[in-house]
């Protein structure tokens, strides 16, 4: 969960909060982003330089997309508590067939410094630049994938 807030068309923290139970060890962790620090489970601040939660970064990137940037990098701090830098780069756009139906998407890569992983997404233009799939390698094997279902703009 992230609760965050939306000033001057910038996406600032506020709570992260993550647990998982059920599938293999256990987690959990909260991070709050206060003033010019952020705290990790109640540990010692670490200095806040504008570093979104593992999940504000992928609605920013919906902003940059309808901005027309092509490649943007973020600074966030993971659901493990450790600080991950992602360059994103726009590869172009395809039509992407999903159980929702076909539809135009553009397609992102996640970079990843020093990582076997690879990350390919693709954002909807006519959903407001929704995620719609997103598909995750590591070396080479694909370890997930996720596709649209349904979608719903609620009043």
């Amino acid at each position: 969960m992230s609760t965050f807030a939306y000033k001057n068309g910038q996406i600032i923290p506020n709570i992260y909060h993550y647990e998982r139970t059920g599938t293999g060890a256990d987690k959990k962790i909260s991070i709050e982003f206060v003033d010019s620090e952020i705290k990790i489970n109640n540990g010692a601040p670490i200095i806040w330089d504008g570093q979104f939660d593992n999940q504000l970064y992928r609605l920013d990137t919906q902003l940059k997309l309808a901005a027309g940037q092509k490649t943007f990098s973020y600074d966030l701090i993971n659901s493990r508590g450790e600080l991950r830098h992602y360059d994103l780069r726009v590869l172009g756009t395809e039509t992407v067939d999903l159980p929702y139906g076909e539809i135009q998407g553009v397609k992102v890569k996640l970079d990843r410094k020093n990582s076997s992983r690879e990350t390919l997404a693709w954002f909807a233009p006519e959903l407001n630049y929704q995620l719609v799939k997103l598909q995750q390698f590591k070396d080479g094997d694909e370890q997930g994938e996720i596709r649209l279902k349904s979608f719903q703009l609620l009043d």
